[in-house]
């Protein structure tokens, strides 16, 4: 896709469960339709959800367990983790899949709470809920 394919009015969306920024097209019927995803400067590694990394910290992109990691270095401590340094510790959170295993094929990791023994797909601290109590306006947004 290059950008003859968009046109005025189209929306660059961060979609939660999409690895890019989604370029979606209003359709008349209050629906949106799927253009195409895009690499968009300065929305790479969640800031369009998080906002920015600290200063000293970087990221990059591995491949493990068939999955996508980011890993995230401290640039002080040269300390590497899979943990985002912009969200809460997972403290109260027990990952029940970490390596991914057959019973996983789409690299989806599931979370027990260690209090109320619910289990979550996907990171807690990424809900919409919990992305709103951090001020990340959310809108529900329907594909046709």
């Amino acid at each position: 896709m290059d950008s003859a394919d968009f046109l005025i009015g189209d929306k660059v969306c961060i979609l939660l469960g999409c690895d890019f920024p989604m370029i979606l097209r209003p359709d008349p019927g209050a629906r949106h339709l799927v253009v195409g995803n895009s690499f968009v400067s300065g929305l790479e590694d969640a800031k369009g959800l998080l906002g920015p990394l600290p200063e000293d910290v970087t990221c990059s992109i591995e491949s493990q367990h068939s999955r996508w990691i980011p890993i995230f270095k401290n640039g002080k401590t040269d300390i590497e983790t899979e943990d985002d340094p912009r969200l809460p510790a997972m403290d109260d959170w027990e990952c029940l899949n970490p390596n991914m295993l057959d019973s996983n094929p789409y690299g989806v990791l599931q979370y027990k709470n260690k209090a109320t023994r619910e289990v979550v797909k996907g990171n807690p601290h990424l809900t919409p809920d919990a992305l709103r109590a951090r001020g990340v306006p959310i809108e529900s947004i329907f594909l046709a």
